[in-house]
Protein backbone atom coordinates (compact mmCIF):
# COMPACT_ATOMS: atom_id res chain seq x y z
CA UNK A 1 0.00 0.00 0.00
CA UNK A 2 2.76 2.39 0.62
CA UNK A 3 4.25 1.71 -2.54
CA UNK A 4 1.62 1.87 -4.20
CA UNK A 5 0.58 5.43 -2.86
CA UNK A 6 4.25 7.06 -3.49
CA UNK A 7 4.81 5.45 -6.89
CA UNK A 8 1.28 5.52 -8.42
CA UNK A 9 -0.03 8.92 -6.71
CA UNK A 10 2.27 11.50 -5.24
CA UNK A 11 5.22 10.36 -8.15
CA UNK A 12 3.02 10.74 -11.21
CA UNK A 13 1.19 13.88 -9.71
CA UNK A 14 4.82 15.83 -9.13
CA UNK A 15 5.72 14.64 -12.71
CA UNK A 16 3.12 16.08 -13.62
CA UNK A 17 3.52 19.73 -12.20
CA UNK A 18 7.27 19.56 -13.31
CA UNK A 19 6.44 18.22 -16.89
CA UNK A 20 3.40 21.15 -17.17
CA UNK A 21 5.58 23.72 -16.28
CA UNK A 22 3.31 24.60 -13.18
CA UNK A 23 4.57 25.93 -10.37
CA UNK A 24 4.48 23.95 -7.55
CA UNK A 25 3.73 26.14 -4.48
CA UNK A 26 0.30 27.00 -5.80
CA UNK A 27 -0.49 23.65 -7.50
CA UNK A 28 0.00 21.73 -4.29
CA UNK A 29 -1.38 24.56 -2.38
CA UNK A 30 2.03 24.68 -0.16
CA UNK A 31 1.70 27.06 3.02
CA UNK A 32 2.40 27.44 6.38
CA UNK A 33 -0.94 26.99 8.33
CA UNK A 34 -1.73 29.78 10.71
CA UNK A 35 -2.03 29.07 14.64
CA UNK A 36 -5.89 29.27 13.99
CA UNK A 37 -5.79 26.79 10.79
CA UNK A 38 -3.70 24.08 13.52
CA UNK A 39 -6.37 24.86 16.43
CA UNK A 40 -9.53 24.66 14.11
CA UNK A 41 -8.08 21.80 12.23
CA UNK A 42 -7.14 20.05 15.70
CA UNK A 43 -10.72 20.78 16.76
CA UNK A 44 -12.44 19.25 13.83
CA UNK A 45 -10.27 16.03 13.80
CA UNK A 46 -11.45 16.21 17.80
CA UNK A 47 -14.95 16.53 17.45
CA UNK A 48 -15.65 14.15 14.34
CA UNK A 49 -13.56 11.61 15.60
CA UNK A 50 -16.61 10.23 18.22
CA UNK A 51 -18.86 11.10 14.89
CA UNK A 52 -16.52 8.42 12.83
CA UNK A 53 -17.12 5.90 15.31
CA UNK A 54 -20.72 6.26 15.79
CA UNK A 55 -20.98 5.99 12.04
CA UNK A 56 -18.77 3.10 11.46
CA UNK A 57 -20.33 1.19 14.97
CA UNK A 58 -24.10 1.71 13.20
CA UNK A 59 -22.52 0.84 10.05
CA UNK A 60 -22.53 -2.21 11.09
CA UNK A 61 -25.93 -3.20 11.92
CA UNK A 62 -26.26 -2.43 7.95
CA UNK A 63 -23.20 -4.25 6.58
CA UNK A 64 -21.34 -6.31 9.03
CA UNK A 65 -17.76 -6.88 8.34
CA UNK A 66 -17.35 -10.73 8.61
CA UNK A 67 -15.40 -11.77 11.91
CA UNK A 68 -12.43 -12.97 9.90
CA UNK A 69 -11.83 -9.89 8.08
CA UNK A 70 -12.62 -7.84 11.38
CA UNK A 71 -9.64 -9.81 13.30
CA UNK A 72 -7.26 -9.42 10.75
CA UNK A 73 -8.14 -6.03 10.43
CA UNK A 74 -7.36 -5.30 14.09
CA UNK A 75 -4.22 -7.68 14.11
CA UNK A 76 -3.34 -5.31 11.21
CA UNK A 77 -3.37 -2.06 12.81
CA UNK A 78 -2.59 -3.49 16.22
CA UNK A 79 0.78 -1.67 17.72
CA UNK A 80 2.82 -4.20 19.98
CA UNK A 81 6.05 -2.16 19.60
CA UNK A 82 7.04 1.80 19.05
CA UNK A 83 8.94 0.36 15.69
CA UNK A 84 5.12 -1.13 14.34
CA UNK A 85 3.42 2.34 15.84
CA UNK A 86 5.94 4.24 13.48
CA UNK A 87 5.18 1.90 10.48
CA UNK A 88 1.62 2.18 11.44
CA UNK A 89 1.60 5.95 11.65
CA UNK A 90 3.38 5.86 8.31
CA UNK A 91 1.46 3.64 6.21
CA UNK A 92 -1.94 4.19 7.55
CA UNK A 93 -1.74 8.17 8.50
CA UNK A 94 0.97 10.47 7.07
CA UNK A 95 1.47 8.57 3.64
CA UNK A 96 -2.78 8.56 2.39
CA UNK A 97 -2.59 12.15 3.90
CA UNK A 98 0.40 13.35 1.88
CA UNK A 99 0.12 11.12 -1.41
CA UNK A 100 -3.73 11.36 -1.92
CA UNK A 101 -3.83 15.22 -0.89
CA UNK A 102 -1.26 16.47 -3.78
CA UNK A 103 -3.59 14.33 -6.37
CA UNK A 104 -7.05 15.01 -5.10
CA UNK A 105 -6.52 18.54 -3.50
CA UNK A 106 -3.24 19.42 -5.18
CA UNK A 107 -3.19 18.92 -8.90
CA UNK A 108 -6.86 17.86 -9.44
CA UNK A 109 -8.53 21.09 -7.21
CA UNK A 110 -6.12 23.26 -9.23
CA UNK A 111 -6.97 21.67 -12.38
CA UNK A 112 -10.60 22.27 -11.95
CA UNK A 113 -10.36 25.98 -10.39
CA UNK A 114 -11.30 27.66 -13.55
CA UNK A 115 -14.93 26.10 -13.36
CA UNK A 116 -17.81 27.35 -11.48
CA UNK A 117 -17.26 26.45 -7.54
CA UNK A 118 -20.25 23.87 -7.90
CA UNK A 119 -19.01 22.33 -10.75
CA UNK A 120 -15.65 21.96 -9.42
CA UNK A 121 -17.01 20.70 -5.83
CA UNK A 122 -18.99 17.79 -7.22
CA UNK A 123 -16.76 16.67 -9.39
CA UNK A 124 -13.55 16.72 -7.19
CA UNK A 125 -16.04 14.86 -5.00
CA UNK A 126 -16.92 12.14 -7.39
CA UNK A 127 -13.20 11.54 -8.18
CA UNK A 128 -12.25 11.35 -4.70
CA UNK A 129 -15.51 8.89 -3.58
CA UNK A 130 -14.63 6.65 -6.85
CA UNK A 131 -10.78 6.39 -5.81
CA UNK A 132 -12.27 4.95 -2.52
CA UNK A 133 -14.72 2.58 -3.86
Amino acid sequence: MVAAEWLLLLLPAVLFVRAGGFDATPTFQLRTPSARALWAGALLAGGAMPVAWMIGWAQGFVLPVPPGMEEALRELVTARTPGRLAWLLLAVALTPALCEEAVFRGVLLSGTRQLPAWRAVLLNGVVFGAFHL
